[in-house]
């Protein structure tokens, strides 16, 4: 994949500011900021249990990151 395709699926910060101002309810809005902050794609965030958030060391252990294909 090429970096140009790579960043288009990045969302712009205008982009990011429009999915918060629809967002319907302050899940959705801490939903999109998590994902916002840590970089996670959707389906890694999807696939989080409480088990993957360390508290006390402020961490998210993601187990099932997307790799790549050579």
């Amino acid at each position: 994949m090429e970096n140009q395709e790579i960043t288009e699926r990045i969302l712009s910060e205008s982009e990011v500011n429009l999915l918060l101002a629809t967002a319907k309810n302050l899940r959705h809005k801490a939903l999109i900021l998590f994902m916002r902050d840590s970089g996670l794609r959707v389906s890694e965030t999807i696939n989080l249990k409480w088990s993957n958030l360390d508290f006390q060391q402020n961490e998210v252990i993601v187990k099932s990151a997307k790799k790549r294909k050579n």
